[in-house]
């Protein structure tokens, strides 16, 4: 039997093996660039302006706008609900269905109060923090 060189299966696992430090080094490096780019690409998205078909932009600037205007929409809505509200109570005749009543059954105690909140809630962001109720 004669020596005819180095088996091919051995070749191809030096090789192979030559390539695993320089995989490495690559895939080390493909992780860094995914970090800065997941960092670096929604500030500049953010920062620019683009124009697609010809549709106005809108800028973090437009939607904090219309959140305000959308915001002071609701409470001019609230304030002249709530006042057509308290109009029709003053204007109800005595012993109508809208007086008050302080025969909640103890059961519900607990739903009334949830409402109770919610209400007050509504009223302080139409009104204020200075809102008393009358």
């Amino acid at each position: 039997m004669k020596a005819t060189g180095i088996p091919p299966h051995l070749a191809v696992v030096k090789k192979v093996s030559e390539l695993q430090e320089p995989l490495a080094a690559i895939r080390s490096e493909m992780e860094n660039l995914k970090t800065i780019m997941a960092n670096s690409i929604p500030n500049e998205v953010a920062s620019k302006h683009f124009v697609v078909n010809s549709v106005v932009p809108v800028s973090l600037r437009d939607i904090d706008m219309r959140i305000d205007k959308l915001r002071a929409d609701l409470s001019s809505e609230f304030r002249q609900t709530i006042a057509s509200g308290q109009n029709s109570i003053k204007r109800a005749p005595s012993g109508s269905t809208t007086e008050e009543k302080n025969d909640i059954n103890p059961q519900h105690h607990m739903r009334h109060s949830h409402v109770r909140l919610v209400m007050e809630f509504i009223l302080e962001v139409v009104f204020g923090k200075e809102w008393k109720p009358s």
